[in-house]
């Protein structure tokens, strides 16, 4: 589920002064090749609405509002 390429992405692009990519040949490309996308359920929308936070998901955005 790790082994993907968005994920390999993310890494890459936040690295602001050096980029060192630890591990073998093969699985670095595996992760290339890979664009198999899984929904990631993180449960952020249950902690905000735990800590009493109005959430409206839109299309690309998250508006949140304290309560």
């Amino acid at each position: 589920m790790l082994l993907t390429r968005n994920l390999l992405y993310t890494g890459i692009t936040r690295a602001k002064e050096l980029l060192i990519i630890i591990g073998d040949n093969n699985t670095v490309s595996f992760m290339i090749k890979n664009v198999d996308s899984k929904k990631r359920n993180t449960g952020l929308k249950y902690k905000l609405e735990k800590i009493d936070v109005n959430v409206s998901i839109g299309t690309s955005f998250f508006d949140i509002k304290k309560n």
